[in-house]
């Protein structure tokens, strides 16, 4: 280098005219399918490169294929999770109208075993009020039927 800033600037044409020659010389020298001056060729290059795009390749369509396995995953659970809903919603309808009817059938039951509505029914059914209340001790002894019989002909009078 020190040889050259000593020559000065009569000596970069030199280089320069040099390298041309260098240039020519390839040029000439190329071979008739070679790529001309600024043309690019590209070719595969085998070996590393070769294993890289196999690899590259492989994960890619791993990653395709979990892709797509998962939306199909996450689809049907979706229309599971819709399917179920739909039943529960169907539950919660039927125990609805099950606590509605419910409801119905205890006050009805409740008007049923009212007081007045019985005393009412067996008054049409031609019932009469007893005219006095009479208890009935039993003897100490057990109560056979002939027993009961006299009882209950005391009552009505007819003893």
């Amino acid at each position: 280098m020190a040889r050259e800033h000593s020559r000065g600037a009569a000596a970069a044409p030199e280089r320069d005219h040099g390298r041309r020659d260098v240039a020519e010389r390839r040029n000439t020298e190329r071979q008739p399918d070679a790529p001309a001056a600024g043309e690019h060729r590209f070719s595969v290059i085998e070996g590393r490169l070769d294993l890289a795009s196999r690899v590259a390749r492989v994960l890619g369509t791993t990653l395709l294929i979990t892709f797509i396995v998962g939306l199909v995953g996450a689809l049907v659970l979706h229309a599971t999770i819709i399917e179920n809903q739909r039943d529960l919603d169907t539950q919660r309808q039927r125990i609805a109208r099950v606590a509605s009817e419910t409801e119905e059938m205890r006050s009805e039951l409740a008007e049923l075993e009212a007081p007045a509505r019985i005393v009412s029914e067996a008054r049409e059914q031609g019932m009469i009020e007893a005219p006095s209340i009479a208890y009935l001790t039993a003897p100490a002894g057990m109560l056979d039927h002939r027993t009961l019989v006299v009882a209950a002909n005391d009552l009505r009078g007819t003893g």
